[in-house]
């Protein structure tokens, strides 16, 4: 069965596996990186579709072992609106990476992330109330995002870090959020029929290497403070941009 698995990859299994080991290491660490390494990555390699859905899947399993600490952690004050509005238009999202291709979305999404990390990086931060409208709206934007380029976590990622929380909820509210959507991302394409047999299986294959980057991202968090989280997670939202935009 193994064999047969690996197969299906053919020689580019050592490539997706590396790329999938450093997106779980960045996505352990910092909440969100799927997307930053895996998704690009797995896209030379398969095209965007299957990209977006092996990533989806191999993360969903393999981040399962975060998510309990991750929704006790959270600012449900600040996150809820967020996963109300988010599935719904991740379906939307879909749609387009199923039928277009989504390079141009993805260089708009990549000059506006790299600006919001330029913007916090600097200081500017949303001075305004983080109230139920502002969070419908980042989940209706960074939904369709993550449906389309599988791009939505940064942006997310930029509107939770301009909190005052410390790393532990920032981070919590991430990777509740970024999980939501993957979920979602990867129902909306079953629903969809871009996920055969062939799909699961590459997924299955790159697990193990993704759930091993994701545990040891954890770990370094866990011996990080908040200064260095922010830090670093502003830091991947600059390379996020900057790769999204001439990828």
């Amino acid at each position: 069965m193994i064999a047969e698995l690996v197969s299906i990859l053919g020689a580019d299994l050592a490539i997706a596996c590396v790329a999938a080991v450093v997106a779980g290491l960045i996505h352990g660490f910092a909440g969100f990186g799927v997307g930053l390494v895996l998704v690009p990555s797995l896209a030379i390699l398969l095209g965007p579709v299957e990209a977006v859905a092996i990533a989806g899947i191999a993360s969903i399993a393999a981040t399962a072992q975060l998510i309990p600490a991750a929704v006790r952690d959270m600012n449900w004050r600040l996150v809820w609106p967020i996963l109300v509005a988010a599935p719904l238009t991740v379906v939307i999202g879909v749609h387009i990476l199923v039928a277009i291709d989504p390079l141009v979305m993805q260089r708009s999404m990549g000059a506006l992330v790299f600006a919001l990390g330029l913007f916090l990086i600097v200081g500017i931060r949303w001075r305004t109330n983080r109230n139920i409208l502002a969070g419908l709206t980042v989940g209706t934007v960074g939904g369709f995002l993550g449906g389309s380029t599988s791009m939505g976590g940064p942006f997310f990622t930029a509107y939770i870090l301009s909190s005052e929380d410390s790393a532990r909820v920032m981070r919590g509210g991430v990777l509740v959020v970024t999980t939501t959507v993957s979920i979602f991302t990867v129902i909306a394409l079953v629903a969809s029929n871009a996920v055969g047999f062939d799909t699961v299986a590459r997924s299955l294959v790159l697990f193990v290497p993704n759930a091993a980057g994701i545990w040891i991202g954890a770990k370094l968090f866990r011996k990080s403070t908040d200064e260095i989280y922010r830090k670093a997670a502003l830091g991947l939202l600059l390379i996020v941009g900057v790769t999204a935009m001439i990828a």
